[in-house]
């Protein structure tokens, strides 16, 4: 998952609070998860990182640590992700 730069995931209905690992991709330059239904603390690796576009509008998302849910099946995808430089899901729900 090192070349994944863009994650586009807003209005996707999520709930739960944001995944630290996502801090752990290298190259990531834009997180979009506006309009979702996500809560909790922004991850710390998230927080720090000076040239990520981070979105959030829509949540209420503050602060420090936490996990995104969707019966899991979020997590799983980007785990699985290896060589994916956009990721972008326009329609439909997961």
């Amino acid at each position: 998952m090192d070349a994944l730069q863009i994650i586009d995931m807003h209005n996707k209905k999520l709930v739960g609070s944001i995944h630290d690992f996502l801090g752990d991709l290298p190259n990531l330059m834009k997180l979009n998860l506006t309009y979702n239904s996500m809560t909790g603390s922004m991850p710390a690796s998230l927080a720090t990182k000076r040239h990520l576009d981070k979105s959030l509008k829509g949540n209420r998302v503050i602060g420090k640590s936490a996990s995104i849910k969707k019966s899991g099946k979020l997590l799983m995808i980007l785990k699985s992700l290896i060589q994916l430089s956009l990721l972008s899901f326009l329609l439909g729900n997961i």
